[in-house]
């Protein structure tokens, strides 16, 4: 068996006789010592490591070399769940004899734990790599090891690195970014028809993604104005048990002055205030609003701002210099009570030496 090792995966624990909700194992390498008397002693040399599932670890085919799995639950306190104690050569010895594919040394396997319950791992014996070439028959099935490898039983985080790094990621969802204001759940999004900001009114322009876009409202704005928007969202306010930053919102500064809209007809190529795209139609396109003139379709209207007659954009820079003007206030404030209070010690001393 020399240079030859196994690596093992552990899968699943199965029929464990009390509910098991977070999982995990432990593994102790151990190892048959004869001692002077002539008596074999199981001894455990190595440190106890834990493998994650589906993760792999190798270990070399020495003579009474064992595995003990430990399977425990972080659920419960990390309560021991079952134990098993199985020998290496054993485990080489069933991926010989019975693999998943014809030569291919690959075999799955249910443990016994004790007390109760299952483990599944699946192994595959594997020559380690030699510069003669040479290939040894290793298992009771004398059946030879075809693939070899190199064991990284003393480096398993390159053998996680090599076995992960191509196939860590397969299948993987990259969910979008997403930029949390006034309720509003912007996303980066690529606009293929020509779409205005519904903050500033200019045209969003720009190669790849141009902008961002509400998921809930479909509200359209520029990446650089969408922290100034003032209107809330109205997907965020209607259930303020799931948006925990709804009822804050209510409690900010926030002006509420409906629109008055009314379906309306459009003689030549209007764009909506809201999601910045063209009306289309030849007739009763969209609505307007009979008090400050914005534009929407009719999927809009519920969505608009209520901020009739006001101008987002002047509105969000009075405030800005507003909030500067307070900043600069409190920073003179503190100014004058340090050196206040620099001065004080010097006038109280004097005043005890009188």
């Amino acid at each position: 068996m020399a240079g030859s090792f196994i690596r093992v995966k552990l899968l699943q624990i199965l029929d464990s006789a009390t509910p098991v909700s977070d999982p995990y194992c432990n593994v102790n390498v151990k190892e048959a010592v004869r001692q002077e008397s002539g008596e074999v002693k199981v001894v455990q040399k190595k440190q106890t490591f834990t493998p994650e599932w589906g993760k792999c670890f190798d270990s070399h085919l020495l003579p009474g070399r064992r595995l003990q799995i430990l399977v425990l639950d972080r659920g419960q306190g990390d309560s021991i769940i079952g134990e098993v104690s199985v020998e290496v050569s054993s485990i080489a010895d069933q991926c010989s004899s019975t693999s998943l594919g014809a030569g291919s040394g690959v075999a799955k396997m249910a443990l016994d734990l004790r007390p109760n319950g299952r483990i599944i791992i699946q192994a595959k014996l594997y020559q380690g790599k030699q510069t003669g070439g040479e290939v040894t028959n290793v298992g009771s099935g004398d059946v030879p090891v075809v693939q070899t490898a190199e064991c990284m039983e003393d480096n398993p985080e390159e053998l996680h690195k090599d076995l992960t790094m191509l196939r860590g990621r397969r299948g993987a969802i990259r969910h979008q970014k997403v930029h949390e204001v006034n309720g509003h759940k912007y996303g980066a999004r690529f606009f293929r028809q020509p779409t205005f900001c519904a903050f500033c009114k200019e045209f969003i322009w720009g190669f790849g993604k141009q902008g961002y876009q509400c998921q809930t409202c479909d509200q359209v704005v520029h990446k650089k104005c969408h922290l100034q928007v003032l209107g809330t969202c109205p997907g965020a306010l209607k259930d303020p048990h799931k948006n925990a930053t709804s009822m804050e919102m209510k409690k900010r500064f926030q002006i509420n002055m409906p629109h008055r809209f009314k379906v309306h007809n459009y003689l030549h190529p209007t764009f909506c205030d809201h999601c910045g795209t063209m009306l289309y139609g030849l007739f009763r396109q969209g609505f307007k609003c009979e008090a400050c003139g914005t534009n929407c379709h009719k999927r809009c209207r519920e969505r608009m701002p209520h901020l009739c007659g006001v101008n987002e954009k002047v509105m969000a820079e009075v405030l800005s210099s507003v909030k500067k003007d307070k900043i600069s206030g409190t920073r003179k404030e503190k100014m004058t009570k340090q050196s206040s209070s620099s001065a004080d010690p010097a006038g109280s001393s004097d005043v005890h030496s009188r």
